[in-house]
């Protein structure tokens, strides 16, 4: 006979409590093996909230967690079963992870103990309740006895026994006795929503704001003119119209599995490799891990950001940047990229720039304070305060070119006497004076 098998009710049977036990065994398998199949991975957290002024004394606690470990057992914290004892930390905790324990359920063992029983395999303690008859006037109250599962903090996975599930809550990242404990708030615990998850539900956010500035990027270039993008651009834009909307609205309700959510994605990173002109990275390296789905999902933000960043033309050519002192800096020109004869004369040359400052004030104040010329004029034009060939602010890169967040484009004119001796000479150079927080240049040469 299976241990979960129906009881056979009959009139006039003498009751024991094993037949009661016996139905509720069947009654729990039944409702396991039906959810079992709707969908996988369906266990974890739905629910998690970390006391943060217990970590500031090295002791981690749970103000609230509620979920399902693997084998089906629900549970909630918080919610009247009271809180658990805090776990010490050390600095022997470095790196580990906290789990949640339970006693396995095995066939045929003691399930329920008194508070003060000496079974330790049980895996719920008698806990007296007062409860009311609900199904009375007057809702007189009962004193019964009901079962709190006995769940226990365990520091890494050696800490928890061969007979207890183990159901990750948090990883420590360091432990410091004059400050506390510190959380990696880059791990993600197994999660039965999006929202339970604080690092993944940040990570849809940064994906939902990559593709709503490359989207911006490309609808700037469409409204310029066919000349300015192609097919390619509109397929792509397509695409991150598509999938940002389904973002906003997954990111929004936060009641996606986190599979489902991995799912999505990799279809994205398939579409986005259709455009681009890396080939799509091995397959090996999307692979989902319920146990760990942070991880999971690295590979794929890696691969997005290295999509929507790529050029999509191999006609930019990235030209590096030397400082040689005094603020000035000169590029250096590899003339492998010059095979149809100079890249000056050839090639438009873009200038991108960021910096921690708003855009509209680099856009503004950079022209005036950088100038361009040959190597050979750039401290010429330093000393005698003159200005470099003039910079024309770009709304919006060519395509050829990688969209970077949050960068600034400008293009250098070709028109005059300083770009004739850049071309003559097949140098450029460099100099910026001001406040420019954090500024990052880079030069670009286009063709097309």
């Amino acid at each position: 006979m299976s241990e979960y098998s129906k009881v056979s009710w009959s009139e006039g049977m003498f009751i024991r409590p094993q037949h009661f036990q016996q139905e509720t065994r069947y009654l729990e398998q039944l409702v396991r093996r039906r959810c079992h199949v709707l969908r996988p991975y369906g266990w974890g957290l739905t629910h998690v909230e970390i006391d943060r002024e217990l970590l500031s004394t090295c002791r981690f606690g749970l103000r609230h967690c509620a979920g399902v470990f693997e084998d089906g057992t629900a549970f909630a914290l918080g919610d009247g079963d009271g809180l658990l004892s805090p776990l010490l930390l050390t600095s022997a905790a470095n790196g580990a992870v906290v789990y949640l324990t339970l006693p396995v359920r095995r066939p045929g063992t003691i399930e329920i103990t008194a508070a003060d029983g000496a079974v330790t395999s049980a895996r719920c303690t008698a806990v007296a309740v007062a409860t009311p008859d609900t199904h009375s006037p007057d809702g007189t109250a009962a004193e019964i006895d009901v079962g709190k599962l006995r769940l226990r903090y365990a520091l890494g996975r050696q800490g928890a026994a061969p007979s207890e599930l183990a159901l990750p809550v948090a990883r420590i990242a360091d432990v410091d006795a004059a400050t506390g404990a510190r959380l990696d708030d880059l791990h993600s615990p197994p999660v039965l929503l999006l929202a339970a998850s604080t690092a993944l539900s940040r990570l849809i956010i940064e994906v939902e704001g990559l593709l709503a500035q490359c989207g911006e990027t490309l609808v700037r270039r469409l409204c310029a003119g066919f000349d300015t993008a192609g097919p390619t651009e509109l397929l792509l834009l397509q695409s991150i119209n598509r999938h940002r909307l389904q973002l906003r609205h997954i990111s929004e309700h936060g009641l996606h599995h986190p599979e489902a959510v991995f799912q999505f994605l990799l279809g994205l990173v398939g579409e986005l490799a259709t455009t681009a002109s890396p080939s799509l990275p091995a397959a090996d390296s999307y692979r989902y891990d319920h146990q760990d789905p942070a991880r999971s999902f690295a590979p794929l933000l890696a691969a997005i950001r290295l999509y929507l960043g790529t050029p999509h033309d191999r006609g930019a050519i990235l030209i590096p940047l030397v400082d040689v002192g005094d603020g000035i800096h000169h590029a250096v020109i590899d003339r492998s990229d010059m095979p149809r004869g100079s890249l000056f004369s050839d090639a438009s040359i873009i200038l991108a720039a960021r910096a921690d400052m708003e855009a509209s004030a680099l856009i503004q104040r950079l022209p005036a304070q950088l100038k361009i010329a040959a190597e050979s004029q750039i401290q010429h034009l330093v000393n005698a305060a003159l200005p470099g060939v003039k910079l024309r602010p770009l709304a919006a890169p060519p395509r050829q070119m990688p969209f970077s967040p949050g960068t600034s484009y400008f293009e250098c004119d070709r028109a005059g006497p300083l770009w004739k001796q850049v071309v003559a000479t097949e140098s450029l150079a460099l100099h910026i004076t001001g406040e420019f927080p954090a500024l990052v240049l880079e030069v670009w040469a286009v063709r097309g």
